[in-house]
Order: C-alpha cells, then sequence, then structure tokens
C-alpha cells in the first residue's frame, strides 16, 4: 500500500505543475503537501479519501485564483516607462514625475535610481479621473 501511495503523489506532482510566465508555481508544494497527506495516520481508508479530495478542492481553487491573477496581471499589456506614460497622457516626463510626487500617478515599482514603470490601466484611471474633475 505504501507503495501506491507514493506512486500516487509522484503522479499528482508531475500532472499539477503549473507554469505562469515559464515558472513552475506549486509544483513542490503540491508533492510535500500530498506526502504529508498520504503518510498521515487516520482512522480509516475513507477519512483518508475525503481528506486528499477536500485539500485537493482547495488547491484546485487557489492555483484557479492564481491563473486569473496572472491573466489580469497586465500580462497582455506590458508595463510603460516614464518615458511611454508621458507620451501616452500627451504630457512631458517632468510633469510625469511631478504627478508621482504629488501622489496622483502610481507607479508599478519604484527604486531608488530605479526604472519607473506603469500599468497601462492605471494610466486609463488617470485619465479617467481627470475627465471627471473636468466635467
Amino acid at each position: 500500500m505504501r507503495d501506491v501511495k507514493k506512486n500516487f503523489a509522484d503522479f499528482v506532482h508531475v500532472r499539477t505543475r503549473l507554469y505562469i510566465s515559464g515558472k513552475v508555481v506549486f509544483g513542490v508544494v503540491i508533492s510535500s503537501f500530498l506526502q504529508h497527506i498520504l503518510t498521515h495516520k487516520t482512522k480509516n481508508m475513507r477519512e483518508e479519501q475525503d481528506e486528499i479530495r477536500r485539500r485537493l478542492d482547495v488547491l484546485e481553487t487557489k492555483i484557479d485564483l492564481l491563473l486569473q491573477m496572472a491573466r489580469d496581471d497586465g500580462s497582455k499589456h506590458p508595463p510603460l516607462s516614464i518615458e511611454q506614460a508621458a507620451s501616452y497622457l500627451h504630457l512631458s516626463v517632468s510633469r510625469i514625475y511631478c504627478l508621482i510626487s504629488e501622489g496622483q500617478l502610481h507607479p508599478l515599482q519604484r527604486k531608488k535610481y530605479g526604472r519607473i514603470l506603469f500599468r497601462p490601466s492605471d494610466l486609463q484611471e488617470y485619465l479617467t479621473q481627470q475627465e471627471n474633475k473636468a466635467a
């Protein structure tokens, strides 16, 4: 029985690898998670099966959420540099820096002396806010 459990854990580990942006997500976690489940002592086989099903359902839900986040994370539209953002908003680069310091624009990432990147959706949101103020 131990060999069957080990083979099942290996099979599920291989079959549940999820690739997002070329990286394996959850592969190792699922493998160790299943090993914990399968080696955990329970009163009977029915309880073990129910526990495995329940935990796999939880994992399936989490993987679906990760996929949704990956789709919504701007993978269709790559981040824009500050020059591209200025062009998109029809503003100067110095005005973009002013908007950032005033808190009206929020960059995707900002490190000291690093690149400043923006999501196109954030820039569109800024334009919508400006249109609403003008109206």
